[in-house]
């Protein structure tokens, strides 16, 4: 080993050293900042939370789906899908997802809404 290689070690060692305390001062800053933080009661930062676009975003899909059928009208699980979408219901998740939630929800009410004769694309339900 030829005294270059000696210097380039030498440098690669300290840089690494600096680096490492670079680190743990910045640690040391963020600890400090976060104590402050709670010391004063100040909210944590985190991620912005969603703008609620109607009342029935906080609600799940299928009850939203059964509200919209008891207005009276025949829908299929398409049609359903979209208005349970247009009053802001999940109306951000893929509609394939929210259609198999409707369907698969809407079992448990069989005795209150029953599919059409006509069976209308898929399966239009009515309220009896």
């Amino acid at each position: 080993m030829d005294g270059i290689d000696t210097l380039k070690r030498e440098a690669l060692l300290t840089r690494n050293a600096k680096i490492l305390a670079a680190r743990r001062e910045y640690s040391a800053a963020l600890k400090e900042i976060k104590a402050l933080q709670l010391k004063l009661g100040l909210k944590p930062m985190g991620r912005p939370r969603k703008i609620i676009a109607s009342d029935y975003s906080g609600l799940k899909a299928t009850p939203v789906a059964c509200e919209v059928l008891r207005e009276g009208k025949a829908l299929t699980i398409v049609e359903l899908t979209i208005e349970v979408q247009r009053r802001g219901c999940r109306s951000l998740d893929d509609p394939r997802a929210v259609a198999h939630a409707i369907r698969s929800g809407l079992q448990h009410y069989a005795r209150e809404f029953r599919k059409d004769r006509i069976a209308r694309g898929g399966g239009g339900f009515l309220r009896c």
